[in-house]
């Protein structure tokens, strides 16, 4: 990621709830206070208020930021989002529902134990169902907290992690 340059997740780590808007909007800050010319949409970002959500991430699209990033960085993102940012147990299985059909890869498992979550022939328990879904996201946990930070440290050019 060059310095100054949002990272190409970032409207994803949004969408996934890994990011909040305040997030984004403190990273917009650190680049204004590092000194350099930002440009112009930065500024913009750090200073404009958005009344509504559907405006900043009109925004963010508009400077090329997308949500189409590799499935295993999504799924990294609602790991960070379930287990350190409190997304809700619903929206989590949501989104493995959706990636599901799209993972070409083998990440997610089987939709045999995807079936737990609202299978009415099982007696569906928050309980089970949280611990399924930690069992589930929890190898790809390492790799959202990496992502997470990218964005909310302040990096020097050249620095390594």
């Amino acid at each position: 990621m060059e310095e100054g340059q949002p990272p190409p997740y970032m409207l994803a780590a949004y969408r996934h709830r890994a990011l909040t808007r305040k997030e984004i909007v403190d990273w917009a800050d650190r680049q204004i206070a590092k000194g350099k010319d930002p440009g112009d949409w930065i500024i913009e970002l750090a200073t404009r208020r958005f009344e509504r959500e559907h405006e900043f991430i009109t925004f963010l699209e508009r400077q090329g930021l997308t949500e189409n990033v590799p499935l295993a960085d999504r799924l990294a993102l609602v790991a960070v989002a379930r287990i350190d940012c409190g997304l809700d147990l619903d929206t989590a299985i949501a989104f493995l529902y959706r990636f599901y059909h799209e993972d070409e890869e083998s990440l997610i498992p089987s939709s045999a134990q995807l079936v737990i979550f609202d299978d009415p022939r099982l007696p569906w328990d928050e309980t089970k169902a949280a611990e399924a879904l930690a069992q589930i996201l929890r190898p790809h946990l390492t790799r959202g907290r990496q992502l997470r930070h990218q964005l909310k440290q302040d990096r020097e050019s050249g620095r390594r992690e």
